[in-house]
């Protein structure tokens, strides 16, 4: 299990949004941080919105796969859920999909552009925020690359 520290979590991620925000507005990022980024977040929304789906079940079993799955919802929904409050799980799904399509190296439209950009936005403005601490049986999410 890995606990990350506040400082090392939230350097890692502000990097990777910064660099995700870029990506999402057409800036330059080297090709092998593009791919680092896009796969990082992948997986962190991907499990997030797993997650999102297993908060709503309101069951409080989980199987061992699920665990990591929780784990990253919670983290996403610690700093957003004022914000996206009622339609989190929806969000989540939505930039999880378009970072599915960009690691495909499909086009995305505008307007998942844009409203992917909003989500990773206000998310990174709550972590420049709030320190956390993120606690995850994934070693390898916000690594600083």
């Amino acid at each position: 299990m890995l606990n990350m520290t506040a400082s090392t979590t939230d350097v890692g991620l502000r990097q990777v949004i910064e660099d995700a925000l870029s990506i999402l507005q057409g800036g330059q990022v080297a090709d092998d941080r593009r791919k680092f980024v896009i796969s990082d977040l992948k997986k962190l929304f991907d499990l997030a919105s797993r997650g999102s789906e297993l908060a709503e079940q309101e069951n409080l079993l989980f199987g061992v796969e699920d665990i990591s799955a929780y784990e990253s919802f919670s983290f996403v929904e610690q700093h957003v859920r004022h914000e996206f409050n009622g339609e989190l799980g929806e969000r989540l799904s939505e930039v999880c999909g378009v970072f599915s399509k960009l690691n495909t190296g499909e086009a995305i439209a505008q307007e998942e552009g844009e409203k992917s950009s909003e989500f990773l936005s206000v998310f990174l403005g709550k972590v420049e925020k709030e320190p956390t601490t993120f606690t995850s049986t994934e070693s390898d999410i916000f690594q600083v690359a």
